[in-house]
């Protein structure tokens, strides 16, 4: 009987599966079709990896699977289904995951990432390199509220979590809603650097998207994340050696 390339993936027996297969290139991501043959490819792996008898599998989703952007915190029972394919596609998957093996996986929602080694083409490394070229920097909208996570804290919750039990679908933010000017203005104050900043006047109404961190505070009590202030200095560092 031959196997699948899914399959001779795991000929040998494996305990946890992370799985991070997704396009996420700055700028082509939200509507690469490329992450709708990610997520069929995804549900071959994954089924793959289980009946090789893989006990527990780390999927690392993204808050572009909800669906509603509101001024509330969002918590993990809000609808999904995203506002974009590459949303959409990832709440397919752990739609999938969540339906196919129930009690064996742990989906992290991660809100918006930044940190150490992030490719230009995001908010805050663009913001950076510019200033520190002496470029002007254009903000689009910047009055949207977004909920920034530092990539330190995720990399220290995936090593968690591969050593604990599966949770569900857990939202990973810090809880704190910070409009991206605000953001923009803290990367300002750090460089020293002051009028090289360019507002956009003509933006929609301002969402938000925060996570409620309710249940991440369950899972773990005393974890401690990373503030905004302290992750955009080790950012500002990193990206200056």
């Amino acid at each position: 009987m031959t196997t699948t390339p899914e399959e001779s993936l795991f000929e040998v027996p494996n305990g946890v599966l992370v799985h991070l297969a997704w396009v996420a290139t700055p700028g082509l991501f939200w509507h690469s079709t490329e992450n709708s043959a990610w997520y069929t490819k995804s549900k071959e792996l994954i089924d793959a990896f289980f009946k090789a008898g893989g006990k527990k599998i780390i999927n690392i989703g993204s808050c572009a699977e909800y669906s509603d952007l509101t001024l509330s915190k969002i918590t993990e029972t809000d609808a999904i289904g995203g506002n974009t394919l590459y949303g959409a596609n990832k709440s397919a998957l752990s739609k999938y995951i969540e339906t196919m093996h129930t009690s064996n996986f742990t989906n992290l929602r991660v809100f918006n990432l930044y940190g150490l080694s992030e490719k230009s083409g995001r908010i805050i490394p663009d913001c950076i390199d510019k200033l520190r070229r002496g470029e002007r920097f254009f903000l689009n909208e910047p009055k949207q509220i977004r909920d920034f996570i530092y990539i330190g804290d995720l990399i220290k919750i995936l090593i968690t979590t591969i050593e604990n039990n599966a949770v569900g679908h857990l939202n990973l933010g810090t809880g704190m809603g910070m409009s991206i000017e605000s953001v923009v203005e803290l990367i300002e104050e750090k460089l020293g650097i002051f009028g090289k900043v360019d507002k956009s006047k003509d933006y929609p109404r301002p969402s938000m998207v925060v996570a409620s961190t309710t249940k991440f505070e369950e899972t773990f009590p005393n974890f401690e994340l990373t503030g905004i202030d302290d992750g955009l200095s080790e950012t500002i560092f990193e990206r200056g050696n």
